[in-house]
């Protein structure tokens, strides 16, 4: 049997927002969310349950919607990607390829390919960006290990390689 409650205008406007893309009932959708709660509260320990509440509260669904194409809306994007783990990856000009980015800053141009990242033959190696001047020893690691990847590559490359790149190499 029912029992009416009191509910904030705030989460029945998300309730209707959410519901008409799930096709639910505002009704069904507070329900579905309050079976998740139930779940998440029953799968998951307290110390997972008390960071989640000193993470702090959720914007409401109405008003992350309304950011969408946004500059608040891409700020906060670039924010929350920001703050993944690495290796990252960003779009490029190029259709269909991406930038790997790694912990150290090196980028590296690819496809995802069976969704492996696999780097394109003329992107490869990797180009690191000098985030700071801090890293002066990790810079000229990385320049040596640069250095080693193209006479690899260029090894690699061998017959295919024209009198132009023959003479610039010596």
């Amino acid at each position: 049997m029912g029992m009416p409650v009191k509910l904030s205008d705030q989460l029945v406007l998300d309730a209707r927002t959410a519901a008409e893309v799930t096709d639910r009932s505002i009704t069904g959708q507070i329900e579905f969310w309050a079976s998740l709660g139930k779940a998440l509260e029953q799968a998951a320990g307290f110390p997972e349950i008390a960071a989640l509440k000193r993470a702090g509260k959720c914007p409401p669904l109405s008003t992350l919607i309304a950011q969408v194409g946004r500059p608040e809306g891409a700020e906060r994007l670039r924010a929350v990607l920001a703050a993944r783990p690495f290796p990252q990856f960003e779009p490029t000009a190029t259709p269909s390829v991406f930038a790997r980015i790694d912990a150290d800053g090196t980028r590296t141009l690819g496809r995802f390919v069976q969704r492996e990242f696999v780097p394109t033959p003329a992107a490869a190696p990797a180009i690191p960006q000098l985030r700071n001047r801090k890293r002066s020893s990790s810079i000229k690691q990385t320049v040596e290990t640069t250095i080693r990847e193209l006479r690899r590559s260029s090894a690699k490359a061998g017959p295919a390689r024209t009198s132009a790149h023959a003479a610039a190499s010596r």
